[in-house]
């Protein structure tokens, strides 16, 4: 399953997982959520619908040019810098293929990203 994510006007493709709780996400395609910058490692937005995360695997580690879901407020996550978020958990869907995270660097504080399954 691939992602096509669209941010400052230029496109961006993610590998996704295989997993129950991705097919959710793409089943909500296409959807735009507004992104909030959190501290310096990643963008956040809250999905357009909840999903059940049951038997996902939880981890704290991330990297850069990796989408996560953190179960706790239902927020589809960019990484732009590595990072260690212990004790919070977060749940890895998938990965960009291109350097999204120089983009994401310079990015202002919010910023829209537009969601859309890649054929």
């Amino acid at each position: 399953m691939k992602l096509k994510l669209t941010l400052n006007n230029k496109v961006y493709h993610a590998k996704m997982l295989d997993t129950p709780l991705v097919k959710q996400i793409m089943d909500m395609c296409p959807f735009e959520l507004k992104y909030q910058r959190s501290q310096e490692h990643e963008y956040y937005a809250k999905l357009p619908k909840p999903v059940d995360a049951k038997g996902s695997k939880q981890e704290s580690k991330a990297s850069k040019n990796q989408i996560w879901l953190f179960e706790d407020w239902n927020a589809f996550c960019l990484i732009f810098n590595d990072c260690d978020i212990a004790p919070w958990k977060i749940i890895h869907l998938g990965d960009v293929e291109e350097d999204i995270s120089e983009e994401l660097k310079k990015s202002p504080s919010y910023l829209k990203v537009k969601c859309e399954i890649d054929k």
